[in-house]
Protein backbone atom coordinates (compact mmCIF):
# COMPACT_ATOMS: atom_id res chain seq x y z
CA UNK A 1 0.00 0.00 0.00
CA UNK A 2 2.78 2.43 0.87
CA UNK A 3 4.88 1.80 -2.22
CA UNK A 4 3.10 4.51 -4.22
CA UNK A 5 4.61 7.29 -2.12
CA UNK A 6 7.55 5.74 -0.24
CA UNK A 7 10.56 7.41 -1.84
CA UNK A 8 8.48 8.54 -4.80
CA UNK A 9 10.50 10.82 -7.09
CA UNK A 10 13.42 10.51 -4.71
CA UNK A 11 11.60 12.33 -1.89
CA UNK A 12 12.74 11.04 1.52
CA UNK A 13 9.80 9.50 3.33
CA UNK A 14 9.13 8.54 6.92
CA UNK A 15 6.32 5.99 7.31
CA UNK A 16 4.54 6.12 10.67
CA UNK A 17 1.72 3.92 11.96
CA UNK A 18 -0.54 5.14 14.74
CA UNK A 19 -2.87 3.38 17.17
CA UNK A 20 -5.98 1.30 16.43
CA UNK A 21 -4.45 -0.66 13.54
CA UNK A 22 -4.87 -4.20 14.83
CA UNK A 23 -7.60 -6.69 15.73
CA UNK A 24 -7.11 -6.65 19.54
CA UNK A 25 -7.53 -2.86 19.54
CA UNK A 26 -11.13 -3.54 18.55
CA UNK A 27 -11.50 -6.47 20.94
CA UNK A 28 -11.29 -9.01 18.10
CA UNK A 29 -9.36 -12.22 17.30
CA UNK A 30 -8.46 -13.23 20.85
CA UNK A 31 -7.27 -16.60 19.50
CA UNK A 32 -4.65 -14.94 17.28
CA UNK A 33 -5.82 -16.49 14.00
CA UNK A 34 -4.74 -13.39 12.08
CA UNK A 35 -1.62 -12.50 14.06
CA UNK A 36 1.05 -14.26 12.01
CA UNK A 37 -0.32 -12.98 8.70
CA UNK A 38 -0.67 -9.47 10.10
CA UNK A 39 2.92 -9.43 11.31
CA UNK A 40 4.26 -10.65 7.95
CA UNK A 41 2.21 -8.08 6.02
CA UNK A 42 3.38 -5.20 8.23
CA UNK A 43 6.99 -6.36 7.96
CA UNK A 44 6.65 -5.90 4.19
CA UNK A 45 5.32 -2.36 4.61
CA UNK A 46 8.67 -1.27 6.10
CA UNK A 47 7.12 1.01 8.70
CA UNK A 48 9.76 3.30 10.20
CA UNK A 49 7.96 3.80 13.50
CA UNK A 50 4.77 2.07 14.57
CA UNK A 51 2.53 2.37 17.61
CA UNK A 52 1.43 -0.79 19.43
CA UNK A 53 -1.04 -0.77 22.30
CA UNK A 54 -0.31 -3.15 25.18
CA UNK A 55 -3.07 -5.44 23.89
CA UNK A 56 -1.68 -5.49 20.35
CA UNK A 57 1.88 -6.06 21.56
CA UNK A 58 0.77 -9.03 23.68
CA UNK A 59 -1.25 -10.41 20.74
CA UNK A 60 1.82 -10.41 18.50
CA UNK A 61 4.10 -11.84 21.18
CA UNK A 62 1.67 -14.64 22.07
CA UNK A 63 0.56 -15.61 18.57
CA UNK A 64 3.17 -14.40 16.06
CA UNK A 65 6.49 -14.78 17.84
CA UNK A 66 7.13 -11.04 18.15
CA UNK A 67 6.14 -7.61 16.95
CA UNK A 68 6.29 -6.35 13.34
CA UNK A 69 9.50 -4.58 12.29
CA UNK A 70 9.65 -0.95 13.35
CA UNK A 71 6.83 -1.18 15.89
CA UNK A 72 7.12 -0.53 19.61
CA UNK A 73 4.79 -0.89 22.56
CA UNK A 74 3.35 2.26 24.10
CA UNK A 75 2.44 2.40 27.77
CA UNK A 76 1.91 5.07 30.38
CA UNK A 77 5.06 7.08 29.59
CA UNK A 78 5.97 9.03 26.43
CA UNK A 79 8.63 7.34 24.32
CA UNK A 80 10.86 9.05 21.76
CA UNK A 81 12.74 7.68 18.77
CA UNK A 82 15.05 9.69 16.49
CA UNK A 83 15.13 9.19 12.71
CA UNK A 84 17.59 10.52 10.15
CA UNK A 85 16.19 11.67 6.81
CA UNK A 86 17.64 13.68 3.95
CA UNK A 87 15.95 16.94 3.00
CA UNK A 88 15.41 18.12 -0.59
CA UNK A 89 19.01 19.32 -0.88
CA UNK A 90 20.45 16.05 0.40
CA UNK A 91 21.30 17.41 3.86
CA UNK A 92 20.52 14.96 6.64
CA UNK A 93 17.96 16.08 9.21
CA UNK A 94 16.80 14.54 12.47
CA UNK A 95 13.11 13.89 13.07
CA UNK A 96 11.92 12.94 16.55
CA UNK A 97 8.80 10.82 16.83
CA UNK A 98 7.26 10.94 20.30
CA UNK A 99 4.53 8.45 21.16
CA UNK A 100 2.34 10.11 23.77
CA UNK A 101 1.24 8.14 26.85
CA UNK A 102 -1.50 5.64 26.13
CA UNK A 103 -4.95 6.00 27.67
CA UNK A 104 -5.76 3.31 30.24
CA UNK A 105 -9.02 2.69 28.33
CA UNK A 106 -9.89 3.97 24.81
CA UNK A 107 -12.97 5.82 26.08
CA UNK A 108 -11.19 7.58 28.93
CA UNK A 109 -9.85 11.13 28.72
CA UNK A 110 -6.19 12.16 28.89
CA UNK A 111 -5.29 13.84 32.16
CA UNK A 112 -3.39 17.09 32.76
CA UNK A 113 -0.49 14.97 34.05
CA UNK A 114 -0.38 13.00 30.79
CA UNK A 115 -0.41 16.24 28.79
CA UNK A 116 2.41 17.63 30.94
CA UNK A 117 4.45 14.47 30.35
CA UNK A 118 3.91 14.76 26.61
CA UNK A 119 4.92 18.42 26.52
CA UNK A 120 8.06 17.71 28.54
CA UNK A 121 9.05 14.91 26.13
CA UNK A 122 8.38 17.11 23.08
CA UNK A 123 10.41 20.01 24.43
CA UNK A 124 13.30 17.68 25.27
CA UNK A 125 13.18 16.33 21.71
CA UNK A 126 13.51 19.84 20.27
CA UNK A 127 17.08 19.94 21.55
CA UNK A 128 17.87 16.79 19.58
CA UNK A 129 15.83 17.12 16.40
CA UNK A 130 14.93 19.49 13.58
CA UNK A 131 11.28 18.40 13.54
CA UNK A 132 9.24 16.91 16.39
CA UNK A 133 6.17 14.76 15.64
CA UNK A 134 3.77 13.64 18.34
CA UNK A 135 1.65 10.52 17.85
CA UNK A 136 -1.38 10.23 20.12
CA UNK A 137 -4.26 7.85 20.70
CA UNK A 138 -6.26 10.27 22.82
CA UNK A 139 -9.32 10.62 20.64
CA UNK A 140 -10.38 13.78 18.86
CA UNK A 141 -11.87 15.48 21.92
CA UNK A 142 -8.92 14.63 24.15
CA UNK A 143 -6.39 15.90 21.63
CA UNK A 144 -8.31 19.13 21.08
CA UNK A 145 -8.54 19.73 24.83
CA UNK A 146 -4.75 19.93 25.08
CA UNK A 147 -3.99 21.33 21.63
CA UNK A 148 -2.58 24.62 22.93
CA UNK A 149 -0.24 22.85 25.34
CA UNK A 150 0.90 20.31 22.75
CA UNK A 151 1.51 23.11 20.28
CA UNK A 152 4.21 24.44 22.59
CA UNK A 153 6.26 21.28 22.11
CA UNK A 154 5.39 19.61 18.80
CA UNK A 155 5.47 20.71 15.17
CA UNK A 156 3.07 18.00 13.99
CA UNK A 157 0.48 15.98 15.93
CA UNK A 158 -0.82 12.76 14.38
CA UNK A 159 -3.93 11.85 16.32
CA UNK A 160 -5.74 8.58 16.78
CA UNK A 161 -8.44 6.87 18.77
CA UNK A 162 -12.13 7.67 18.96
CA UNK A 163 -13.21 10.53 16.73
CA UNK A 164 -13.40 11.79 13.17
CA UNK A 165 -10.47 11.52 10.80
CA UNK A 166 -9.37 14.48 8.66
CA UNK A 167 -6.40 15.48 6.55
CA UNK A 168 -4.90 18.25 8.65
CA UNK A 169 -5.56 21.67 10.16
CA UNK A 170 -3.68 24.45 11.90
CA UNK A 171 -5.94 25.55 14.74
CA UNK A 172 -5.92 29.07 16.14
CA UNK A 173 -5.23 27.64 19.60
CA UNK A 174 -1.95 26.19 18.31
CA UNK A 175 -0.75 28.10 15.21
CA UNK A 176 2.60 26.29 15.13
CA UNK A 177 1.07 22.78 15.20
CA UNK A 178 -0.31 20.83 12.25
CA UNK A 179 -2.96 18.45 13.63
CA UNK A 180 -3.82 15.46 11.43
CA UNK A 181 -6.07 12.45 12.18
CA UNK A 182 -6.23 9.38 9.92
CA UNK A 183 -9.38 7.27 10.02
CA UNK A 184 -9.50 4.49 12.61
CA UNK A 185 -8.64 0.85 11.87
CA UNK A 186 -6.39 1.59 8.90
CA UNK A 187 -9.10 2.90 6.57
CA UNK A 188 -6.92 5.75 5.31
CA UNK A 189 -3.37 7.04 5.17
CA UNK A 190 -2.54 10.69 5.79
CA UNK A 191 0.38 12.00 3.75
CA UNK A 192 2.12 15.07 5.21
CA UNK A 193 4.66 16.88 3.03
CA UNK A 194 7.01 19.16 4.98
CA UNK A 195 8.06 21.81 2.46
CA UNK A 196 10.16 23.96 4.82
CA UNK A 197 11.99 23.02 8.00
CA UNK A 198 11.66 24.81 11.34
CA UNK A 199 14.67 26.94 12.18
CA UNK A 200 17.17 26.03 14.88
CA UNK A 201 18.35 28.71 17.29
CA UNK A 202 21.10 27.93 19.81
CA UNK A 203 20.61 24.24 19.19
CA UNK A 204 16.84 24.24 19.69
CA UNK A 205 14.27 23.61 16.98
CA UNK A 206 11.91 26.59 16.95
CA UNK A 207 8.12 26.74 16.47
CA UNK A 208 7.00 27.33 12.91
CA UNK A 209 3.66 28.95 12.14
CA UNK A 210 2.57 26.60 9.40
CA UNK A 211 0.67 27.81 6.35
CA UNK A 212 -1.00 24.81 4.76
CA UNK A 213 -0.22 24.69 1.05
CA UNK A 214 2.83 26.95 1.41
CA UNK A 215 5.32 25.36 3.80
CA UNK A 216 3.41 22.18 4.63
CA UNK A 217 0.73 20.17 2.85
CA UNK A 218 -1.39 17.18 3.80
CA UNK A 219 -3.82 14.87 2.08
CA UNK A 220 -5.91 11.94 3.24
CA UNK A 221 -5.79 8.85 1.03
CA UNK A 222 -8.70 6.42 1.55
CA UNK A 223 -7.51 2.83 1.16
CA UNK A 224 -10.01 1.86 -1.52
CA UNK A 225 -9.78 0.26 -4.94
CA UNK A 226 -8.08 3.32 -6.44
CA UNK A 227 -4.98 2.52 -4.35
CA UNK A 228 -2.84 0.01 -6.20
CA UNK A 229 -2.28 -3.09 -4.03
CA UNK A 230 1.22 -4.34 -3.35
CA UNK A 231 1.48 -7.87 -4.82
CA UNK A 232 3.81 -9.06 -2.04
CA UNK A 233 1.39 -7.93 0.66
CA UNK A 234 -1.56 -9.34 -1.25
CA UNK A 235 0.14 -12.73 -1.37
CA UNK A 236 0.60 -12.72 2.41
CA UNK A 237 -2.99 -11.65 3.03
CA UNK A 238 -4.09 -14.64 0.96
CA UNK A 239 -2.55 -16.99 3.54
CA UNK A 240 -5.14 -16.28 6.26
CA UNK A 241 -6.08 -19.62 7.84
CA UNK A 242 -9.71 -20.63 7.64
CA UNK A 243 -11.95 -19.94 10.62
CA UNK A 244 -13.46 -23.00 12.25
Amino acid sequence: MYKQWRGQDGIPTLVLAGPDEFAPDAGEDATGRLASMTRKAHDLLRVDDGYLSAAAAAWFRDHAGGMPKGFREVGGEPVTRLHRVADGSGVERTVAVVFLPALPKPWEDPTPAMAAQAVQAGLAARARADLVIGVAGWGGLGERRYLAELGQAFHILLGGGIGTGFDGVVDGAAPSLLWSRPDMQGRSVNVVDVLAWPQRVQGLSQPRHWIVGIDISVRQVPLKDAVEPDPAVEAVVGTVPAAW
